[in-house]
C-alpha cells in the first residue's frame, strides 16, 4: 500500500544555497542546510547520480528529536540548490532516519530504528519518486537498528541491507512496484570473532554490478560475494599480510576494483614508523582477487586514520583522514593512476588557515608549532578561498566521500564556526 511521504519544499533563495565562492584558480562550493545544525549529521553520508545530491541528516529534530531526514539538493547552472526536504510518514524521537541512506535511479533506500527496545529493531524506508514526488512505498523490518554509516548499497534494482549483529547482507530486488527478498549473504567462517574475543559485526557494505562486498569489525574479514547462474555465492575472503584490526574500515568497489581502508595500520619511511594508515587496492584477475596496491599519504600523519573512508571512480582514488593534525581537521587525498603508477596528486582540507576558507595542496611546507592558531605553510597552494577566520578545532572532513564528473565531495567531520555542517566540493586534479 502506497504512503504518501510528507516533503517540504525549501525556498531557492540564493541566499540559502550555493555559496558562489570565488577563487583564485577555478570555484569551490559549499553544500549547506539553511535549517541545519551541528547536530543533525547533515552530510555525514551522502550520495550524488548525475545531477542529483542525497544528503542523509540522521539526527534531524525538525519532526522529532533526533528523527532524521534526507535534503535533496539539484545542480542547476553549476550550482547546488535545495530543492525538498524528506521525512518518513511518522517521525518519532530517535528514529535516525536516513542515517545511512542508498540511491539508485528514481528509488532511495533509508535506515532508521523502529524501536528503541532491547533488540533495537530497525526499519529501511523505500522512497520512490513519482513524477515530482517521492512517495514512501514500502518499509522493510530488519533484526537490528541500523544507526550507522554505510550499511546500505542500491545499483539499479538491487538493494543490499547490511544487519550488524548477525553479519549478514539481504538482498532485495525491485519488482517495478517493492523490494522483494532475493538472498541472504552469510560468511562461510562460521565462527568469525574480533580482536576482543567476540563475534565480530558487520561494519559496511558495497555494490557494484553483480558483486556485493562486507567487511566486519576489527579486522575480521572482507568478503566478495557474486551473482552467477541466478543465485549468490562468497567468491573470495580479500586478505592483505600486514593488516591491523581496523582492516575493511572502509569499502569499495568498481567494475573489477576493489579498495580497502585500514586507517590504523602502519607506515613506515627511513625506518620511521607510525599509525599513517593505508588502502590496499585488489584487482579482478579473472580468477581471483589479488592485491596490487598500497596506497599511503606521501608524509604520513601518526592518528590521521587514512583509510577511514574511501571513493574509487575509474583511474581515481580518494581516500580521507577525518582525524588529521591533532584529531580535528581532517583531510582526504586523491590519488590518480598515471601511466602504471598510482600517485598522490592533490591534498584537500578546509579551514587551516586564518586567511583561507578552503585549499588544495599537493603537500606541506612545515607546520607551525602553534596547531591552534591556524598558521599553515604550504608548497603549493592550487586553490583557496579568502574568508574570516575559522578556530581550526571546529571544523574537519573525511568521513564519507564521493566523487562526481570533475569534482570531488568530502563531508564534515563537525561543524564550522556557524554550526553548520557543510560538504566541500573541490576541483578534481589530473595526472
Amino acid at each position: 500500500m502506497n504512503r504518501f511521504l510528507k516533503l517540504g519544499i525549501v525556498s531557492v533563495l540564493l541566499l540559502s544555497i550555493s555559496l558562489a565562492l570565488f577563487l583564485r584558480n577555478g570555484r569551490s562550493d559549499e553544500i549547506t542546510s539553511p535549517t541545519g545544525t551541528d547536530r543533525d549529521l547533515f552530510g555525514k553520508i551522502f550520495e550524488i547520480d548525475n545531477d542529483l545530491m542525497v544528503v542523509g541528516a540522521g539526527r534531524d529534530g525538525e519532526r522529532a528529536k533526533g528523527g532524521g531526514a534526507i535534503h535533496l539538493f539539484q545542480k542547476n547552472n553549476n550550482q547546488w540548490q535545495e530543492t525538498a526536504k524528506l521525512f518518513p510518514i511518522v517521525s518519532t524521537p530517535f528514529q535516525y532516519f536516513a542515517l545511512s541512506i542508498a540511491h539508485a535511479e528514481d528509488r532511495i533506500a533509508a535506515s532508521g530504528c523502529s524501536d528503541r527496545g532491547i533488540f533495537e529493531a530497525g526499519v529501511v524506508f523505500i522512497l520512490h519518486q513519482q513524477g515530482s514526488l517521492w512517495r514512501e512505498v514500502q518499509q522493510i523490518r530488519t533484526t537490528s537498528c541500523i544507526n550507522r554509516n554505510s550499511v546500505l548499497a542500491m545499483q539499479e534494482d538491487k538493494l543490499a541491507i547490511g544487519l550488524l549483529s548477525s553479519r549478514q547482507i539481504l538482498v532485495y530486488r525491485w519488482n517495478g512496484e517493492l523490494f522483494v527478498e532475493e538472498a541472504t549473504l552469510t560468511p562461510r567462517e562460521t565462527r568469525i570473532y574480533s580482536i576482543t574475543d567476540q563475534y565480530a559485526r558487520l561494519k559496511m557494505v558495497a555494490m557494484d554490478n553483480d558483486r556485493i562486498v562486507m567487511s566486519l569489525e576489527d579486522g575480521a574479514g572482507v568478503y566478495v560475494f557474486k551473482y552467477e547462474d541466478g543465485e549468490w555465492v562468497e567468491e573470495q575472503k580479500l586478505t592483505v599480510l600486514e593488516s591491523s584490526f581496523s582492516y575493511g574500515a572502509s569499502i569499495d568497489i568498481q567494475n573489477n576494483q576493489i579498495i580497502v581502508g585500514d586507517p590504523l595500520g602502519w607506515t613506515c619511511q627511513n625506518a620511521d614508523c607510525v599509525i599513517g594508515g593505508t588502502v590496499y587496492l585488489f584487482e579482478w584477475n579473472g580468477t581471483s582477487w589479488e592485491e596490487v596496491e598500497k596506497l599511503q599519504a606521501k608524509q604520513p600523519i601518526a592518528d590521521s586514520w587514512f583509510g577511514n573512508s574511501v571513493e574509487l571512480d575509474r583511474n581515481s582514488i580518494v581516500v580521507g583522514a577525518p582525524l588529521e593534525i591533532a584529531g580535528s581537521f581532517g583531510a582526504a587525498y586523491q590519488f590518480e593512476k598515471c601511466g602504471d603508477e598510482w600517485q598522490q596528486q592533490a591534498r584537500f582540507f578546509a579551514g587551516l588557515n586564518p586567511r583561507t576558507e578552503y585549499a588544495i595542496s599537493r603537500g606541506w611546507k612545515s607546520l607551525s608549532e602553534n596547531v591552534r592558531s591556524g598558521a599553515f605553510e604550504f608548497d603549493e597552494v592550487v586553490t583557496a578561498v579568502q574568508g574570516g577566520y575559522q578556530h581550526p578545532l571546529q571544523i574537519g572532513i573525511g568521513p564519507d566521500i564521493e566523487i562526481e564528473d570533475e569534482f570531488i565531495y568530502v563531508g564534515p567531520t563537525r561543524s564550522n564556526i556557524n554550526n553548520e555542517r557543510i560538504i566541500y566540493q573541490f576541483p578534481r586534479e589530473s595526472c
